[in-house]
């Protein structure tokens, strides 16, 4: 590695390296058109699901709803292929549905989802079903529900009902959805600054189940990790792809290219590792804005980690782990005896794809477990209650709809 010029056959280290991290990094592309008048809270709720706040470097401005009315992209930070697009639609009634899908280019968005701040409109009814007769799919979504909430507290102190007063909001937005013609139409309510409380859950669910496999995953893995359900599907979706990853890794070995295996085994390592840690919010980035929103230093959320995991990865915490890894692998080869020259090579690459599978699976598993123990560190109390308002959510959700 030090020479890595001299090494025969290295000139094909950067396609190789390419064709792995394509398989190792997320590179799918997933485009979600979020529409709505002026004023709905569309770029909060984006800059929500792209885990920014206020004070975080490349938030959407929020006053930029009031001046800018063409079709704007915002890049997930972290998912440079997972882009949000804000879509105003006029107050004006005389806006056709179909011609304003086409001026914003709708055949581009993969699903939309049109949110409103008071009740939906016929309006929106009629753009929805030009959506869904384009074969795309579309989601309502009834913003800052919590300010409706606060209201009834401030107003009824004694008397209000939080359950009764989302299900009467719900109620309201369908049987306008109606009156505009939908049948049977689902509305989620949400509070974009507390993302995971009232209906995003099923929303989120909804969504997953819409995407095909690839675009699934993209959404996933660009999802904030706002609960202990996100983690684990990240954890999931990462840990399908090890096997391809480990696949590769052993079939280079195999070919025996000297001096290459090792510098891709180690590139791939290094790349999956750093990747994991950005997916995972484990990354320096990610503990300057969490120490920013809940107001604790960044090497107080740290010191939950495991040792290995607080420190960066380097290619010297790769070689620690690919030497302690391969060494236990090594000592149970060291029984057999092998005089074939391919024989040999052959158990060289199932000892690669053996330790390559086995040190990601190992570090993904850390990640997915110092992820969920930082998150139970800022809410520890949130999740419980989380859970049994998804609970509720989905009986008011099957009374409603008679399944």
């Amino acid at each position: 590695m030090g020479e890595p010029r001299a090494a025969p056959g290295v000139q094909i280290v950067p396609t190789l390296i390419s064709i792995m991290q394509q398989w190792a990094l997320e590179h799918t592309r997933l485009n979600i058109a979020i529409m709505g008048e002026r004023g709905c809270g569309k770029l909060s709720f984006i800059n929500a699901m792209r885990g920014l706040c206020d004070e975080d470097e490349g938030p959407a401005p929020v006053e930029e709803e009031e001046i800018m009315m063409k079709p704007t992209a915002y890049q997930h930070p972290k998912h440079p292929r997972v882009t949000f697009w804000r879509l105003t639609i006029s107050g004006t009634e005389d806006v056709q549905p179909e011609a304003y899908l086409q001026q914003v280019k709708f055949v581009l968005y993969d699903f939309f989802i049109i949110m409103c701040l008071e009740r939906f409109t016929p309006k929106h009814a009629e753009l929805a079903r030009e959506i869904r007769k384009a074969g795309k799919m579309c989601y309502f979504v009834r913003s800052k529900v919590d300010a409706d909430l606060d209201s009834a507290r401030h107003s009824r102190p004694s008397t209000h009902d939080e359950e009764e007063i989302l299900h009467n909001i719900r109620n309201h937005c369908i049987r306008c959805l109606e009156v505009g013609g939908m049948i049977n139409p689902e509305v989620f309510l949400l509070c974009t600054f507390q993302l995971e409380k009232y209906d995003f859950p099923l929303l989120r669910a909804s969504m997953e189940k819409a995407l095909p496999g690839d675009k699934k995953r993209a959404l996933i893995l660009a999802l904030p990790n706002s609960s202990l359900q996100i983690l684990q599907k990240k954890k999931e979706a990462l840990q399908k792809q090890i096997w391809k990853i480990a696949r590769v890794s052993s079939l280079i070995t195999v070919l025996h290219i000297p001096g290459v295996s090792t510098i891709l085994d180690v590139t791939i390592l290094l790349t999956c590792m750093r990747y994991y840690c950005q997916v995972f919010g484990l990354d320096d980035v990610s503990f300057m804005a969490l120490a920013r929103q809940f107001g604790k230093p960044a090497e107080e959320l740290k010191a939950d980690m495991k040792p290995l995991l607080a420190k960066e990865i380097s290619i010297n915490v790769v070689l620690q782990l690919l030497s302690s890894v391969a060494c236990g692998i090594f000592i149970g080869t060291d029984l057999f005896l092998w005089p074939s020259r391919v024989l040999g090579f052959m158990l060289s690459g199932g000892i690669s794809l053996a330790t390559t599978y086995i040190l990601l699976k190992t570090f993904l598993n850390r990640a997915a477990e110092d992820a969920q123990r930082i998150l139970q560190k800022l809410s520890p109390q949130k999740q419980g209650k989380l859970t049994k308002l998804t609970r509720r959510l989905k009986q008011v959700k099957i009374s409603r709809t008679g399944i």
